[in-house]
């Protein structure tokens, strides 16, 4: 169900997101494993489309959804990469600041698609 499959990846999103916040140098190959398993289970789960799935969402709104949360997930990667680069403490700040807010637009597009995935029921 489309529901538990942007549950699932909301979640790793925080889990990621409450890293970032809290990075020390030592953890950053955990968060690139961590971004690599965030990144896994989104080509896995939320990219795909259920036929059945009980969204108000047409098809072509949740791909709109899906392709800018994949390319926020490439760009992500890339900013991994050079916050490992960086060797001065702004830059580093500078670079979690950017993967932070990057974690909050795909949380805000899971939490989208959460809401829509169920839409209010009326009651009369």
């Amino acid at each position: 169900m489309e529901d538990e499959r942007f549950e699932v990846y909301a979640t790793m999103l925080q889990m990621l997101s409450q890293m970032v916040t809290d990075l020390e140098s030592q953890q950053l190959q955990s968060l690139k494993e961590q971004h690599k398993d965030v990144q896994r289970i989104f080509q896995e789960k939320a990219l795909v489309v259920d036929a059945d799935s009980q969204t108000v969402l047409n098809s072509s709104q949740l791909q709109s959804i899906q392709t800018e949360m994949n390319r926020d997930l490439r760009v992500m990667h890339t900013e991994l990469m050079f916050l490992s680069a960086a060797r001065h403490q702004g830059t580093v700040d500078q670079r979690q600041q950017q993967i932070g807010d990057r974690l909050n637009r795909l949380i805000e597009f899971c939490t989208f698609v959460l809401n829509q995935a169920s839409p209010p029921s009326s009651e009369g």
